[in-house]
C-alpha cells in the first residue's frame, strides 16, 4: 500500500510539473549593486511578472553570466520555490554549429579579390568539441569547436578552408539556445496576477580596487591626496543607472567548487592537400604548424583570428570612464567593515571600468623618509635607501580615515609646474591611526655600505659570542634628509641589542634607529647583538609512527647553531657568520614509552603518545640543549611532561648540561591527524 502511495505522489508531480506554465521576465524594473573584494557581488533586482495560481517556472533572462546559482533567493515571496537551474547555452559561433551538425545550412562565400558573394546550401556533418585544460584559462571550463565538417554536393569540405571568406547562414535557432544567460526557478503561488519579486544572487566578474594619487609640492611635508573607487565589470551584462555600495575589508571565502562553463568557440582545422588520404592531422588554425603552412597557401592569411582573440582585440578598445560630478561616495560602518555608498546611480558596462571619487583631501601629513633595512640589505654594497613617502592618518590628523586597500601614486611637480610621477606602491586595507608606508623607489643619491660579523671572545662556559652590524651612510644631495635603520628580525627586540652607536624609536617595536643626515655628508651607525651557542633536536629525524616501535630506541644526535641571547632565534641569517658547530657530540637516545590511536567522531585519527630522549654532554663545555616540536603542526598538545616547557619560546624544553652530564626529558602528547 506505501509503494501504491508513493507511485501515485510521484506520478502526481510529474503531472503537475508537466504542466507548468514558464513565464519570462525580460529585465529588471530595479536593480541594485553591492561590490565585494575579490572580484564577488550581490545583486539584487526587482522584477514584475504575471504568475498563474499553482505551479509555473519563472526564467529571468539577463543575469549575470558568471552568476553563482546556489546564491539566488527569492525574498518575501508568497508561495513556495521548489526549484533552480541556470543555462549558460548561449549563442555563438560554436554552440550554433554543435546543435546545427546534421541540419541543412547555407555556406556564404566571399571573393576578396572581385567581392563576388555566392550562397551555397550545405549539410553539416561534423563540429568535434575539445576541451580546453581550466590552467589556461584562470578557473574556468572551456569548449573549443575545433573545426567544422560539411557536405556540398557529394564532396566534403572543412569549413574556412576553401581560399575564400567564409560565413554560415542558419535556416533556424536551435533548440536550448538562448541569447543570454538564464536563471529559472519553479515556484508555486497561492494567488494569480502580476507579483512584485525580489531577487538577489551573487556574482563573480564584478570588482573594485582603491586608487590614490598624492600630489607632494617639492620640500614639504604636506600634500593633497585624492582617492578613487575603480569598478571593473567583467561580465557580459549591463548595470544601467544602478544604486551601488562598495564594501571594503577582508571577506572569509570557503573553497567553491562550481566553475561556470564559458561559451563554446569556434576555430577552424584545415588539412594540407593530400593528407586527408591519411586521416594525419597537420595542423590546427592557431599552431604554430598551421602559421607556417599559411604562408604556403595551406591556410588562407587573411582568415580571421579566433574569437577569443577578437574578443581581446575589442577589450583593447573599451573606455575607462571618470565620473564627472564632485560629489564623493559616502562611507558608512557595516560591522567589521566600510562601506561606500555612490552619490548617483552608475552606469557599468561589460567589460568597462569606472572610476568615483571617495576622497579628496588637501593638507594632508606626509614625511619622506629614506629606509634601510638589515638584515635584508646587503653587505655587498653600497646601495641606495628605499625612498617612502609616510602618509600621516592619525586621529589628529587632516586624513583620519580608513583606507581601501589598492595603488598608491605619488606625484610632484618641477620648478616649471610640470607634474612628475615620483612612484607607486601598493598598500592594504589600513585603519585609522596605521600610517600608508608608500614606497616609491631606490635613492641613487642616499647610500648605505654595510657589514656584518660574528665575533667569538674566549673558550670553554666563558666564550662570548656577539654580531656586530655597522654602517656607512651617504647623502650625496645638497639638502638634509631623514634616514632610517631597521633592524628586520622576528625574534630580535630592543632588548636584545646591547650596544648602539645611535638611539632607537621607543615608539617602534621594531628596532628603528632615525638618522639625520646633513647635505654632502657621510656617517657611521654600530650597534651589538649578544649570541648564544644553541643545540636543537630535530624530530624529522625519527621514525616513530606506530605502536610497533614502543620500547625500542633510536640514537640520534643534535645540530648546533647560533641565536640570540635571549630566544636562541635569529632567522637562521646569524649563524653564517660563525664557525658552525661540528661533529657527534650531543647524541639523544628516543624511546617510544607508548602509542595509542583511535577514531574520533569526525572521522580523525587522535594518536596519543609517550616518548623519552636521554641525552649526553661529551663535549668539555656547558652546552644548552632545545627540544622544538614541530610548529607547523596546530593539532598537536602537550598533556604532561616531566620538565617544565620553556617559558619564553612556545612548545620548547630547553636543558642545560654540563660537561659529561645526562639528562632526560620525558612527555605525553597528542596529535589529531
Amino acid at each position: 500500500m506505501r509503494l501504491i502511495l508513493i507511485s501515485i505522489c510521484l506520478w502526481a508531480l510529474a503531472f503537475s510539473a508537466a504542466a507548468q506554465t514558464v513565464v519570462d521576465s525580460e529585465g529588471a524594473e530595479q536593480t541594485s549593486l553591492t561590490i565585494y573584494p575579490d572580484n564577488l557581488a550581490m545583486v539584487t533586482e526587482i522584477r514584475k511578472v504575471t504568475l498563474p495560481k499553482g505551479p509555473a517556472t519563472i526564467r529571468f533572462l539577463g543575469v549575470s553570466d558568471q552568476i553563482i546559482p546556489q546564491s539566488a533567493i527569492l525574498q518575501e515571496f508568497e508561495g513556495l520555490n521548489l526549484e533552480r537551474n541556470f543555462d549558460t547555452d548561449v549563442i555563438t559561433r560554436g554552440s550554433l554549429m554543435e546543435k546545427a551538425v546534421g541540419e541543412p545550412i547555407t555556406i556564404r562565400r566571399v571573393n576578396p579579390a572581385t567581392g563576388a558573394v555566392t550562397d551555397v546550401s550545405a549539410t553539416l556533418l561534423a563540429a568535434p568539441q575539445q576541451n580546453i585544460p581550466a590552467n589556461r584559462l584562470r578557473w574556468a571550463r572551456q569548449q573549443m569547436i575545433e573545426g567544422a565538417v560539411f557536405e556540398i554536393g557529394g564532396k566534403v569540405e572543412a569549413l574556412e578552408c576553401s581560399g575564400l571568406a567564409e560565413a554560415v547562414l542558419y535556416n533556424q535557432l536551435p533548440k536550448g539556445l538562448n541569447p543570454s544567460p538564464v536563471l529559472s526557478l519553479i515556484v508555486e503561488s497561492d494567488i494569480a496576477g502580476e507579483r512584485e519579486l525580489t531577487i538577489s544572487y551573487m556574482t563573480r566578474g564584478l570588482g573594485w580596487e582603491a586608487d590614490y594619487r598624492l600630489d607632494m609640492p617639492p620640500n614639504m611635508s604636506e600634500g593633497s591626496l585624492l582617492g578613487w573607487l575603480t569598478l571593473t565589470n567583467d561580465t557580459s551584462k549591463s548595470f544601467e543607472d544602478v544604486p551601488t555600495a562598495i564594501v571594503a575589508g577582508t571577506l572569509n571565502r570557503a573553497d567553491d567548487d562550481y566553475r561556470p562553463a564559458l561559451p563554446r568557440i569556434f576555430t577552424p582545422n584545415c588539412w594540407a592537400k593530400g593528407s586527408t588520404k591519411t586521416g594525419i592531422r597537420v595542423a590546427g588554425f592557431g599552431s604554430t604548424a598551421s602559421r607556417s603552412l599559411s604562408l604556403q597557401g595551406a591556410i588562407p592569411a587573411f582568415a580571421p583570428p579566433p574569437p577569443n582573440v577578437q574578443k581581446m582585440e575589442s577589450f583593447a578598445a573599451d573606455e575607462v570612464i571618470v565620473t564627472a560630478s564632485r560629489r564623493q561616495a559616502v562611507r558608512e560602518d557595516l560591522g567589521d567593515y566600510k562601506l561606500y555608498r555612490t552619490p548617483e546611480p552608475v552606469t557599468v558596462a561589460p567589460m568597462q571600468t569606472k572610476q568615483i571619487a571617495f576622497l579628496n583631501i588637501n593638507d594632508v601629513g606626509a614625511d619622506r623618509v629614506f629606509a634601510f633595512r638589515f638584515p635584508e640589505s646587503h653587505e655587498t654594497g653600497p646601495f641606495g635607501a628605499t625612498v617612502e613617502y609616510r602618509v600621516d592618518n592619525s586621529k589628529d590628523g587632516n586624513l583620519a580615515q580608513p583606507l581601501p586597500k589598492g595603488n598608491f601614486r605619488v606625484f610632484t611637480h618641477r620648478k616649471n609646474g610640470i607634474p612628475a610621477y615620483l612612484g607607486e606602491d601598493r598598500v592594504d586595507n589600513l585603519a585609522v591611526d596605521l600610517p600608508a608606508e608608500i614606497k616609491v623607489s631606490e635613492s641613487v643619491a642616499v647610500q648605505m655600505q654595510s657589514r656584518i660579523e660574528g665575533i667569538s671572545r674566549g673558550k670553554g662556559d666563558d666564550a662570548v659570542h656577539e654580531i656586530h652590524l655597522s654602517a656607512d651612510l651617504y647623502n650625496a644631495t645638497p639638502e638634509t634628509v631623514q634616514t632610517e635603520i631597521e633592524i628586520r628580525d622576528i625574534f630580535l627586540r630592543q632588548d636584545d641589542i646591547s650596544k648602539a652607536s645611535h638611539a632607537h624609536d621607543p615608539e617602534e617595536i621594531v628596532p628603528t634607529y632615525p638618522i639625520t643626515l646633513k647635505p654632502e655628508s657621510a656617517e657611521r651607525f654600530h650597534l651589538v647583538v649578544p649570541m648564544q651557542e644553541i643545540y636543537y633536536f630535530d624530530y624529522d629525524d625519527l621514525d616513530i609512527d606506530d605502536e610497533d616501535y614502543i620500547g625500542k630506541t633510536q640514537t640520534s644526535y643534535a645540530a648546533g647553531r647560533y641565536g640570540l641571547s635571549s630566544s636562541f632565534g635569529s632567522g637562521g641569517w646569524a649563524t653564517q657568520y660563525f664557525t658552525q658547530v661540528t661533529g657527534l657530540s650531543l647524541k639523544v637516545e628516543t624511546v617510544l614509552l607508548s602509542y595509542t590511536e583511535v577514531e574520533t567522531a569526525e572521522g580523525e585519527d587522535k594518536i596519543t603518545a609517550k616518548l623519552k630522549h636521554i641525552v649526553k654532554n661529551s663535549t668539555d663545555k656547558t652546552v644548552k640543549m632545545a627540544f622544538v616540536l614541530p610548529e607547523d603542526n596546530e593539532t598537536l598538545r602537550v598533556l604532561e611532561s616531566s620538565i617544565e616547557m620553556d617559558k619564553t619560546n612556545q612548545n620548547t624544553w630547553v636543558l642545560e648540561l654540563k660537561p659529561g652530564q645526562r639528562r632526560s626529558l620525558s612527555y605525553q602528547l597528542s596529535v589529531l591527524e
